[in-house]
C-alpha cells in the first residue's frame, strides 16, 4: 500500500512539475542558404562568419514549444521571422542587438532581442536587465506597455544543420532562448497561429512549387 501510495504521489509531482512549464518556448536562430531562381535570376542567401555584426534581413528566427525540439523536416514548415532593425509601426520581426552571429553564444554577446511576434504580443529582453535565480541570469520579458510577461534565459545546446539536396539549400539552426510567460496560454503555437493569421510566412519546404517570394532572408513558399 505505501508503495502503491510512493508511486501515486511521484506520478502527482511530475504532471504538477510537466504542466507548470507548458507554456515554456525555445527560440531558434536560422541561418544559411538557399539557391533558388526566381523571375530569371538566381538568388543565393548566405549568413555572416561569427562575431560579425548583425546586417538587416539577413537570416531569421523561429520558436517552438520547450517540449518540441525541432527537425529539420519541422523546420521548413515552421513561421519564420526575419530579422529587422525597425520594428515599429507593426513590423513583425525580431530585432537582435549585440554579437548575434548563429555561432555566438548568446549569453556572452546578446545585449538585447526584441520580439514582435504578433500585434497582440511584443515584447524585449534586456541582458543587463533582470536577475539572478536557480543558480542562472534570468531575463525579463517586458511588454511595450511596461508589463511583466515572464522570463527567458539562455539555452543554446540544441543545434541542426539540415540540407535539401531537392532545393540546394542549406541551413544552420541554432537554439538561443528559452522563455517563461506569466500568461501559459501563450505558446509557440498561440504565436505561430496568429503570426500566420496576419500574414506571416514559413521557411517553405513542404511548399515547394507554390508561389515563391523573395524576402531578402530566405525563400518562403506561400499558397
Amino acid at each position: 500500500m505505501a508503495a502503491t501510495l510512493a508511486r501515486l504521489l511521484a506520478i502527482l509531482v511530475a504532471f504538477i512539475q510537466l504542466t507548470a512549464v507548458v507554456a515554456d518556448f525555445d527560440l531558434y536562430q536560422v541561418s544559411g542558404s538557399s539557391p533558388i531562381h526566381h523571375h530569371g535570376r538566381s538568388l543565393h542567401i548566405t549568413a555572416p562568419g561569427p562575431g560579425l555584426p548583425l546586417p538587416p534581413f539577413n537570416y531569421g528566427w523561429q520558436i517552438f514549444d520547450w517540449n518540441n525540439e525541432p527537425t529539420c523536416d519541422q523546420l521548413f514548415q515552421a513561421p519564420f521571422y526575419q530579422n529587422k532593425r525597425d520594428l515599429s509601426h507593426g513590423r513583425l520581426g525580431i530585432n537582435c542587438v549585440g554579437r548575434c552571429g548563429i555561432t555566438d553564444p548568446p549569453w556572452a554577446n546578446v545585449q538585447r532581442l526584441e520580439m514582435h511576434f504578433t500585434n497582440q504580443y511584443h515584447a524585449t529582453i534586456y541582458k543587463d536587465d533582470g536577475y539572478e535565480r536557480d543558480g542562472g541570469w534570468k531575463w525579463t520579458l517586458w511588454g511595450v506597455n511596461g508589463k511583466n510577461y515572464g522570463e527567458c534565459f539562455t539555452y543554446d545546446n540544441h543545434d541542426l544543420d539540415c540540407k535539401y539536396p531537392e532545393t540546394g539549400g542549406h541551413f544552420e539552426v541554432s537554439r538561443k532562448f528559452r522563455c517563461s510567460p506569466n500568461d501559459h496560454d501563450i505558446t509557440a503555437e498561440w504565436i505561430n497561429q496568429r503570426y500566420m493569421e496576419q500574414g506571416g510566412e514559413t521557411m517553405g519546404h513542404k511548399y515547394h512549387g507554390k508561389r515563391a517570394v523573395d524576402n531578402a532572408t530566405a525563400i518562403a513558399w506561400i499558397g
